[in-house]
């Protein structure tokens, strides 16, 4: 009956203090220059919202999510912008719009049945995104010129939907390690 009592008692006390860290949110938005954003998120089923914009140029965001279930939503609008998210654990989702030119993106998943979605519009974007588990899945769509975006996924069951238009080929590197992996690539001009 002790041992009972006191497990409960740490439970009590871990779930009243928040060192699980379940269900936070958070909400950005961000205007002006060279801004800088470091967020860090544990536990699960936390969520991250940033968007920048109106003259929102040179300015960089780092996210790290450790846990599962958590998302990370980022919308970076006009130039120069960076961003780079890190999540391990499983469920996380990450989606990223850049809408403007020259912006980079860099993102890593560890873990399983983590996803992707990047939209790179405009010119000169890049985006690096690395997976390392299984079941994963990258969305993207490119619209427009001179996009790079260089993929990397090891393990089983992951998959690359890509749809680019644009009217130059746009380079990119696609480097997949597993079984049962399954890439689609839609090549289109703009109309």
């Amino acid at each position: 009956m002790k041992k009972l009592s006191l497990i409960t008692l740490l439970l009590l006390f871990t779930l009243s203090t928040g060192l699980l860290a379940q269900s936070n949110r958070g909400e950005v938005v961000q205007t002006g220059e060279n801004n800088e954003i470091l967020l860090e998120q544990i536990g699960y089923l936390n969520l991250v919202t940033v968007t920048q914009k109106e003259c929102a140029s040179n300015n960089q965001i780092n996210i790290q999510q450790q846990g599962g279930e958590n998302e990370a939503l980022v919308t970076q609008l006009q130039y120069g912008n960076l961003v780079e998210i890190i999540q391990s654990g499983c469920l996380n989702l990450t989606d990223v719009t850049h809408d403007g030119h020259r912006n980079s993106s860099w993102v890593e998943q560890y873990g399983y049945a983590n996803e992707v979605k990047l939209d790179l519009i405009g010119y000169n974007n890049s985006a690096v995104v690395g997976q390392d588990g299984n079941n994963n899945r990258i969305g993207q769509e490119l619209i427009g010129d001179q996009l790079d975006f260089q993929l990397f996924q090891s393990g089983n069951d992951n998959e690359l939907l890509q749809v680019e238009k644009g009217e130059g080929g746009q380079p990119y590197s696609i480097e997949q390690h597993g079984n049962g992996i399954r890439t689609i690539i839609i090549h289109g001009a703009l109309r």
